[in-house]
């Protein structure tokens, strides 16, 4: 976990370009720019480049507004999508174009950031000599699904996802959340930047995995007390947006396939397994085998509940929402099953535009759009 930093040395401060991919993010940008300009860092050292990715919800005149009132805001149109691109990578790399920082900074516009975020992150950065270093946001669970579904789907994450592995320069495992990246520039350009992973469907790790694969080093870390984040505020927008990225996060179809059972299982059996010990043990079973058995599957479903209701302690939510773990881990199952669906049918459907795995080739949808 990345602690907030103190003022880095006067001749410390590298120039910092921050880039933000934007498609219909009306409720969020100002938002967004805003706690970037409002950074404990040196003005003219910073900027802050928002493309617009074919917005039609009134985002670009939002930006405009913002940056009639500070120079450091730039707004770019990302301009009509290329075959084989997906949108997200296309956007940041036209904001990459007109970037002038020496480090580039790439943050979704849902995020709000601590004004010690940037100076935070690149003292971290320079100090661990990262070529790249990712923050994982603190997220801010409102609406009854994400409060149910985000933090079952992050335990079973946890299983999966070894941070030591990561961040370990020798081991090729690699993995970076999009929603906070900063970046060398030399290194950015060296693996040819999101030219690279224009048809990724998650950029964020593949960008990390080519830096890895090049000997660059890369970071990913907690940022609880400098960046916050509200990636979806329906069940709708969460469903599509966790099984886009599901298969990715997990890393292959099968594996996914395996998760999602694996969800189901452990949800169910810790809250069902000692209760049938339980009645075997009066019905019928002798007494020293039903009770060893009582007391395994019992500790097995209260760790397990425990740990669901420390998530609810960790992202301040009711801790009734732990009780619900079997329900939340069989959501998690059917996002899961979903993205593997997605991705054999071609038909990963993301912010009005349908993607074809592996082609990236984005065709209009009728769709609803993240609210």
């Amino acid at each position: 976990m990345i602690q907030p930093a103190d003022t880095l040395p006067g001749n410390s401060f590298p120039f910092v370009t921050v880039i933000i991919p934007a498609r219909n993010e009306s409720q969020n940008i100002a938002s967004c720019v805003n706690g970037l300009l409002n950074q404990d860092y040196p003005r003219d050292l910073l900027e802050v480049v928002i493309v617009d990715d074919n917005s039609t919800d009134g985002t670009s005149e939002i930006v405009e507004k913002i940056a009639l009132s500070d120079s450091r805001v730039t707004l770019l149109p990302a301009g009509q999508l290329p075959e084989g691109w997906v949108g997200k990578p296309h956007a940041c790399w036209q904001g990459v174009k007109t970037a002038r920082g020496e480090w580039l900074c790439f943050m979704d516009a849902d995020t709000s950031a601590a004004p010690s975020l940037l100076g935070s992150a690149v003292q971290h950065a320079q100090t661990k000599q990262a070529d790249m270093l990712s923050l994982e946001p603190f997220q801010i669970l409102i609406s009854f699904w994400e409060r149910l579904v985000i933090p079952a789907g992050l335990v079973l994450v946890s299983f999966i996802v070894d941070l030591r592995k990561i961040n370990d320069p020798s081991c090729s495992e690699a993995a970076a959340d999009g929603q906070f990246i900063l970046i060398r520039r030399d290194a950015y350009d060296h693996i040819g930047g999101h030219a690279a992973v224009r048809a990724e469907l998650s950029e964020d790790t593949a960008m990390a995995r080519l830096l890895k694969d090049a000997g660059r080093r890369t970071y990913l870390m907690g940022g609880n007390d400098l960046i916050r984040v509200r990636m979806y505020n329906n069940l709708d927008s969460l469903w599509r947006g966790l099984s886009r990225t599901a298969v990715d996060v997990v890393g292959s179809k099968t594996k996914t396939l395996i998760v999602s059972v694996g969800a189901l299982l452990l949800g169910w059996l810790g809250f069902f397994l000692p209760v049938w010990v339980g009645f075997g043990l009066v019905a019928e079973w002798g007494l020293n085998f039903g009770t060893l058995g009582f007391i395994l599957t019992s500790v097995g479903s209260l760790t397990l509940l425990s740990t669901n209701i420390g998530q609810t302690v960790y992202f301040r939510i009711p801790f009734w929402y732990g009780l619900l773990f079997p329900i939340g881990y069989s959501m998690v199952a059917a996002i899961a099953a979903r993205g593997v669906w997605g991705r054999s049918a071609g038909n990963v459907n993301w912010k009005d535009r349908v993607y074809s795995p592996g082609q990236a080739v984005p065709a209009e949808a009728s769709v609803r759009r993240k609210q």
